[in-house]
């Protein structure tokens, strides 16, 4: 399963030299309490950040991480970074910068 991650320039670089860390706060202005990494099964273009990552994860994998849907259409996972990193690396497919 291909998923995205909408993240900012600078975010984006620290993921694609470093990895995903359970910040929780990638894909919005807020740190939630449980951490992990903000994916989704569409880019999101209205969401914080103007990098678009995806990684392939199966959805097998994924499934447990699914979260209540609040975007009509679009299924939302927030998924310890650990299993992300798993599936790396992380790929470029939108950047408003360049």
């Amino acid at each position: 399963m291909r998923l995205y991650h909408r993240t900012s320039a600078e975010a984006a670089e620290a993921i694609l030299t470093g990895a995903f860390d359970d910040r929780g706060d990638f894909l919005t202005r807020s740190v939630r309490s449980e951490g992990g990494v903000w994916l989704s099964d569409t880019s999101l273009p209205n969401a914080y950040g103007g990098t678009v990552l995806s990684v392939e994860i199966p959805a097998r994998v994924v499934a447990e991480f699914e979260q209540p849907m609040k975007r009509r259409g679009v299924r939302e996972f927030l998924v310890p970074a650990d299993i992300v990193n798993r599936y790396g690396p992380a790929l470029v497919v939108e950047d408003d910068a360049r």
